[in-house]
């Protein structure tokens, strides 16, 4: 099911996620303390990328999401 979800996102994120490495804003690092930042992937680690920016990011961080995904993705997301 996981993997049904990611690969509609990926199929829905934007040219920006998908072209080129994208930098996740080190704003968001207390959200990821498992984790590297450097080290995440934004198509990789998409669905955990939008969780925690959906649940715990700011007007900034959202912003930089929507970008970074574009609203298709972060809907098929959401409806998952």
């Amino acid at each position: 099911m996981e993997e049904d979800v990611a690969t509609g996102v990926t199929a829905l994120m934007t040219t920006k996620a998908t072209k080129r490495k994208v930098a996740i804003p080190k704003s968001l690092a207390p959200h990821f303390q498992e984790f590297s930042l450097r080290k995440l992937n934004v198509q990789r680690d998409a669905l955990v990328i939008m969780q925690r920016v959906l649940e715990y990011g700011d007007l900034a961080e959202l912003r930089w999401l929507f970008e970074t995904y574009g609203r298709s993705a972060i809907s098929e997301f959401v409806r998952q």
